[in-house]
């Protein structure tokens, strides 16, 4: 059966992210700077690890969906700040999943969902702050490039926050952070789940 040329070029354009997609799916990079988050996330310290010198503890392990993505922590839990980013930047992202970001048009640049649980109210401005700490276009809901919606797809109403001890924005912001970096001309649609109990 011969495929139409629309379904090539989708295909095409999937094949083009699916790196970056496989990495995220499987945590395999870490998040910018924990002061570009504007809360006082704290983590569990009996989920804290020793990694040399750096403590980490767990976020978003509360439900019975969780993800694996730890953080850099005080000795009381709270979030480690720093005064510039630790970790991985979009040039490594792009280096490690060989993806050509010159290669995507923005008119025609893909949409990359994430599906992550609650509410984060600062989505956008900490999106903005990371992409001006790495020099990256905008991405805002004005523009039409960020779109965040509940898990029925409407704009409102959006979750409630995470309870204490199980706080999805940080694993929200590695997501849309690592999008960024591999694709910074891609459309980011974050779809909120009410809560990491349902299916």
């Amino acid at each position: 059966m011969r495929s139409t040329s629309r379904f090539q070029r989708t295909v095409a354009k999937l094949h083009r992210i699916s790196p970056l997609v496989l990495g995220l799916s499987l945590g395999l990079v870490s998040s910018a700077s924990a002061d570009n988050l504007e809360h006082t996330a704290t983590v569990s310290l009996d989920r804290m690890r020793q990694f040399g010198d750096l403590p980490t503890g767990a976020v978003c392990s509360g439900g019975v969906v969780r993800c694996f993505a730890h953080v850099h922590a005080t000795a009381t839990g709270h979030l480690k700040a720093y005064a510039a980013p630790q970790g991985f930047g979009p040039a490594d992202i792009q280096s490690a999943y060989n993806i050509d970001p010159a290669r995507v048009v923005p008119a025609t640049a893909p949409t990359v969902a994430v599906i992550d649980a609650y509410g984060y109210p600062s989505l956008e401005s900490d999106l903005a702050a990371y992409r001006a700490q790495y020099g990256l276009p905008a991405c805002t809901s004005a523009s039409g490039c960020l779109k965040i919606v509940n898990q029925t797809g409407q704009a409102t109403p959006l979750p409630g926050n995470a309870p204490q001890g199980d706080d999805w924005t940080i694993e929200t912001a590695l997501d849309v952070d690592m999008v960024s970096a591999g694709c910074p001309s891609c459309k980011i649609l974050v779809v909120q789940a009410t809560d990491d109990q349902g299916d």
